[in-house]
């Protein structure tokens, strides 16, 4: 069984969802823009995670993965790319029907968002390591995008971030309490919630986001 963890953890991800979204449950379905998403933010970060994976930033654990890989990387952690973003554009769709709130903030408190964050990003460039360098500087690029497209102002994206953070804690503490995901020490800052690294909240606010400026954009162009 434990060669099907990583498996096993992507298909309760997306299974029950993928069924729910096909059905219309909830009055739900998922759109078709969510395969434009896949495309524009998840190809690139499977070329990512193959190029750092073969310079060793992070590496997977044979004991929890079926051992079945494409250019170095487990065939598990391609479905990743797949599987969580549609679990949290579900997620998000979920809020915007049953808890829709159209209210923003001011743009002073926006522009401390983005700040705060680009400092985070900041931070992560000058004191880590590669893992840590590419996440700093996708996470400034990310939060001014939000910025300027108006997302760091909105309600509904803030009250998304902490429903996405809470399920992201648990997943990753999995990933990385076993482990299933093994990170280089010279690749990262060295700093953990819990096991988790720093860089990883960096690297989730970025897949996760830009996976629904994507999707939200090809609904509107419609």
């Amino acid at each position: 069984m434990a060669n099907y963890l990583y498996l096993v953890m992507n298909l309760c991800v997306f299974v029950p969802l993928f069924i729910a979204s096909y059905f219309g449950w909830f009055g739900i379905r998922v759109r078709k823009q969510i395969l434009y998403s896949y495309l524009l933010v998840s190809l690139p970060f499977i070329i990512w995670d193959i190029i750092v994976t073969k310079l060793g930033h992070w590496s997977f654990s044979q004991d929890y993965t079926l051992g079945l890989s494409l250019a170095g990387i487990p065939f598990e952690e391609i479905l990743f790319f797949f599987t969580v973003p549609f679990g949290c554009i579900y997620v998000w769709e979920i809020l915007r029907k049953y808890l829709k709130d159209d209210r923003t903030f001011k743009n002073s408190i926006a522009t401390l968002a983005a700040l705060l964050l680009s400092a985070f990003g900041f931070l992560l460039m000058v004191t880590g390591g590669g893992y840590s360098n590419i996440a700093g500087a996708l996470l400034i690029l990310t939060s001014f995008t939000a910025y300027y497209t108006g997302w760091l102002s909105r309600y509904d994206f803030w009250r998304f971030q902490v429903v996405v953070y809470c399920l992201f804690v648990g997943f990753n503490l999995i990933l990385t309490a076993i482990p299933i995901v093994t990170y280089s020490s010279d690749a990262i800052t060295g700093l953990r919630f819990i096991t988790i690294p720093v860089e990883d909240f960096a690297y989730n606010f970025v897949l996760i986001n830009v996976s629904l400026f994507v999707y939200e954009a090809k609904k509107k162009s419609k």
